[in-house]
């Protein structure tokens, strides 16, 4: 306890040093605790979230190492522990922002789109971060769709408009409606 003591007296480094004098422990919240310590202390600590992982899997925890991979821009770590941690919770919201989250920062703007298509997210649990990271991926992936030249043509109505007016309409249609070439 002297530990938990001293971090919530902003003793940070006399805590980490109590937490590291009990050695071997068998219970997950311990390695999660010691791990959310030493990042504050910008301390290496994805081995006491693994060995949390290992002891008790829990949603907690695989977003914990999701944000560690991120903290380091290992964005197929951090995939690779998101698709592994939905599987294991599906009805986690929270797991399924950060795995559409991590697809969209590593280009993967489709899978994040498609993942996001089938999460429930109730307003004022982070709706406002699915509602930022659909939107990034979905002009993204618009992009990159644009650029590689595959979107389908605008039709227009039988009036005539100059090119530079068809280029300003494919691009909001773009991006309101993704539509891939078939």
């Amino acid at each position: 306890y002297r530990g938990l003591i001293l971090w919530r007296n902003i003793r940070f480094e006399e805590a980490l040093a109590e937490f590291e004098k009990i050695g071997e422990f068998d219970f997950a919240p311990f390695f999660q605790a010691r791990a959310e310590l030493c990042k504050l202390l910008k301390k290496p600590y994805r081995a006491d979230l693994e060995r949390a992982l290992a002891m008790e899997p829990s949603w907690r925890i695989y977003g914990a190492l999701m944000d560690e991979a991120e903290s380091r821009c290992a964005w197929n770590e951090s995939i690779r522990y998101g698709e592994e941690g939905y599987a294991k919770f599906p009805e986690c919201f929270t797991l399924a922002l950060k795995l559409a989250g991590a697809y969209r920062s590593d280009g993967q703007y489709r899978k994040a789109i498609d993942l996001l298509e089938k999460v429930v997210v109730m307003p004022a649990e982070g709706s406002w971060l699915g509602r930022y990271i659909w939107r990034l991926a979905n002009i993204q992936y618009a992009v990159e769709l644009a650029n590689s030249g595959n979107i389908l043509p605008i039709r227009t109505s039988g009036a005539k408009r100059s090119a530079r007016a068809n280029r300003r309409i494919s691009a909001s249609i773009c991006v309101s409606s993704i539509l891939p070439r078939r």
